[in-house]
């Protein structure tokens, strides 16, 4: 019995010894299953389509067709985009994993795709997790590394970017943009040589080019002069810092040497060096570079209306929330101590808010520097409050530390729960109807949010999408017009003029009125007319006229519903519901 006593004890001092040794990775373990789980959550919910995000659809319907060996339709607008099929995102990805599981695992097509939508954002999150680590590791230690990991999953955006079914542009984007501009931040330090001579910045400068060059591969021109960009103004930024800490230095020829040297110039100028030639080379890159910065710039103000391209909110900045309290902490930081790590995740994040006043959609790009900062803070808050662990300060730090692990928790469980996310399940019965009992080759119109979901789930063109098919002015125009006209004669000649075959009017689109009657030039009104066709629709007052009839309606509750209108074979009596 005492021997079994003092064997219990030995073994529990053995695991007490194990767990102190080994406390910072154990930790970082629990971080890493907390992280999966919150991105995760959502596939369980049975009421949503497990595709998070509009644009994702795109990318899981042309991953399909590449799987399948087909790539995009002939005749769709894409082909006619140089290397459209190497600008595609993930598809080409989520294509050779979802080869590699029908083979492997004996999957049909369709369950293959869906696998890989699932373990191709979950590797990323993955690799986001240990880049964000290694960052903060290597620049101020292990605990600021698990710290920066914590809050980088704490994150909207962050959660967001690599969800299970996030297969938008915007993830592999961010990690590549991420590994670019710390390699260029870290490449001063670096000081190979060959034959006696410094190459850190040829070797930094590859790097970085390399991950331009994946950009451009992977999303197109903008992306690669985005990750340029943002190396500029860091590298003007530090210089002006550079130049004024040294403020003091009685020659103005130090003082620059000094700044140049904070600022890594060399590597800059390798950098821009090599973009001018390419961008000479491309000559007809050029006129594509002005067109960016044009939309990046007046896009937002104009009469489409989109969103992503609008000036940054302040309700956009709450998408931080609790996290900004260590955020804050972390840039007075880098005013007192004058930290070149504090000064490099600060000036990057200011970058991104910057350029988000342009373009709200770069503001995603932010969420890696906002997580460094916030590990910085989150460490001071720990050392702030002590060593003991039953002190006032160090519980505080640490229900704040799981405070933020709960609005995490909760941001993740509701991802999809927006209407713009997943389509819920009156909506995947919609697009079942339209894959089910509707002619293959027909078109179908509704606002282009849902463009992707009927392209993807119905197997149906639409006619106005987020970009494939595409959304000019004139197509808007008269989508605005089949919404809010109140003369069904109107709306057929609509339909028959540019080959609509049905219209999907959803609950969600009340959500956009102003938008949608905007397109119509119908201004400063925020709802549809009383006797529109889609108020009608949506109220069970319409049921067929001058040739239209309502072919599906979801059962009306207290969820979202669907209504979609087609064609009818023959038209109706003129007075037989006529618009009042």
């Amino acid at each position: 019995m005492c021997f079994k006593m003092s064997e219990t004890v030995f073994v529990l001092r053995r695991a007490q010894d194990f767990i102190r040794r080994n406390l910072l990775w154990i930790l970082a373990g629990l971080l890493v299953l907390w992280a999966v789980f919150i991105r995760y959550e959502h596939i369980l919910d049975h009421n949503y389509y497990y595709i998070v995000s509009p644009d994702s659809y795109f990318f899981h319907w042309l991953g399909g067709r590449l799987a399948a060996g087909e790539g995009p339709p002939p005749d769709s607008p894409i082909t006619s985009l140089p290397l459209y099929n190497l600008h595609s995102g993930l598809s080409p990805t989520l294509a050779y994993v979802a080869k590699a599981a029908q083979v492997m695992l004996h999957m049909s097509p369709q369950a293959a795709i869906d696998f890989a939508s699932k373990i191709v954002p979950l590797a990323l999150g993955i690799a986001f997790l240990i880049t964000v680590f290694i960052i903060a590791y290597k620049s101020c230690g292990r605990r600021v590394g698990i710290f920066s990991a914590f809050a980088w999953a704490a994150t909207a955006y962050g959660i967001e970017l690599s969800a299970g079914g996030y297969v938008d542009r915007e993830g592999l984007s961010s990690l590549l943009l991420m590994v670019g501009i710390f390699v260029f931040y870290i490449s001063k330090y670096w000081k190979p040589r060959v034959q006696g001579r410094d190459v850190g910045w040829l070797v930094g400068g590859t790097i970085v080019l390399l991950m331009e060059l994946l950009l451009y591969l992977e999303w197109d021109l903008q992306a690669a002069m985005l990750l340029f960009a943002a190396l500029t103004a860091y590298f003007v930024l530090r210089l002006l810092i550079g130049y004024w800490n040294n403020r003091n230095v009685s020659l103005e020829r130090l003082k620059l040497i000094y700044a140049l040297r904070e600022a890594n110039w060399g590597t800059f100028i390798f950098i821009l060096a090599i973009n001018c030639l390419a961008l000479a080379a491309m000559h007809s890159q050029a006129a594509s570079a002005v067109q960016y910065i044009r939309l990046y710039v007046t896009a937002g103000s104009s009469r489409l209306g989109v969103m992503e391209y609008g000036g940054l909110s302040v309700g956009d900045l709450f998408a931080y929330q609790l996290l900004w309290i260590p955020m804050i902490i972390a840039i007075y930081l880098t005013l007192k101590k004058r930290n070149d790590y504090y000064y490099f995740i600060s000036i990057w994040f200011l970058i991104v808010v910057g350029m988000s006043l342009f373009a709200r959609r770069l503001e995603v790009f932010g969420a890696v520097p906002a997580a460094l900062l916030g590990g910085v803070g989150l460490n001071h808050l720990w050392e702030w409050s002590g060593v003991s662990f039953v002190s006032l300060k160090k519980v505080g730090v640490i229900v704040f530390i799981l405070l933020l692990a709960t609005v995490a928790s909760l941001q993740g469980a509701s991802l999809q729960k927006s209407s713009a996310m997943s389509p819920d399940s009156e909506w995947l019965d919609a697009l079942r109807y339209l894959r089910e009992d509707t002619p293959t080759n027909s078109i179908v119109a509704s606002q282009w949010s849902w463009g992707y979901w009927i392209l993807d789930v119905g197997q149906r063109e639409p006619f106005v999408d987020n970009g494939f098919y595409g959304y000019d002015l004139d197509r808007l125009d008269d989508v605005g017009r089949l919404y809010i006209s109140t003369d069904d004669s109107e709306v057929l000649q609509i339909m028959k003029t540019r080959g609509i075959n049905y219209i999907i009017f959803s609950k969600q689109d009340a959500d956009v009125a102003s938008h949608i009657m905007g397109w119509a030039g119908v201004k400063d009104r925020p709802d549809f007319p009383r006797y529109s066709l889609y108020s009608r629709s949506m109220g069970g007052n319409f049921t067929s006229n001058a040739g239209l009839e309502v072919v599906y309606r979801s059962p009306k509750s207290e969820r979202d519903y669907v209504v979609i209108l087609g064609l009818n074979q023959q038209e109706t009596s003129p007075d037989s519901n006529q618009s009042p």
